[in-house]
């Protein structure tokens, strides 16, 4: 866990696990406090580079083609391919790495004819690109996506989903 974190902090990520969408007011009225409070609490998160907001296509796996690719760069060219990488959809994560490989990218296309376009065609073409190695995933026992802080009490977590029910509801 990051050092920095209390337990408000622990808190709020773990109610934004529940309620991606929940407004500070509700978040508020839910943790005891002030949407200022709540506000602030986020954004020191954010600029601290310990909390940051991402999406990921969800559902089932079985229905597209997931792959990692170690992407090596040419020295100095880390920056352009990461900018140009993170343009492209089909590049769910852009992981930065120290060793063994510069780049992890998560690849999602819908076949696997989508993904010998990006790997084959559109990847080599790339500036600064030295080198990729692909690794098609072949069944994805469990993803992160139901895996949650625990630093609220049962009332809270069912106060929160009831929150994001209504956010679904006011979008829909």
């Amino acid at each position: 866990m990051h050092p920095d974190l209390d337990e408000r902090d622990l808190e709020l990520l773990h109610g934004l696990q529940i309620a991606p969408r929940v407004t500070w007011a509700d978040a508020a009225r839910i943790l005891g406090t002030t949407p200022a409070t709540v506000a602030a609490h986020w954004a020191r998160l954010r600029e601290a580079g310990v909390a940051w907001v991402t999406a990921h296509p969800g559902g089932d796996y079985r229905r597209v083609v997931l792959a990692l690719v170690e992407v090596d760069c040419l020295p100095g060219a880390r920056d352009e391919v990461v900018r140009v990488v993170c343009t492209d959809p089909r590049a769910v994560t852009v992981e930065e790495s120290t060793r063994g490989r510069d780049l992890l990218l998560t690849v999602i296309t819908p076949d696997l004819a989508g993904l010998t376009t990006f790997v084959l065609d559109d990847q080599p073409r790339m500036p600064g690109l030295q080198r990729q190695r692909t690794h098609v995933v072949s069944a994805t026992h469990r993803d992160g996506s139901s895996w949650l802080l625990g630093a609220l009490n049962w009332s809270q977590e069912l106060a929160f989903e009831a929150a994001a029910r209504a956010t679904r509801r006011r979008r829909a």
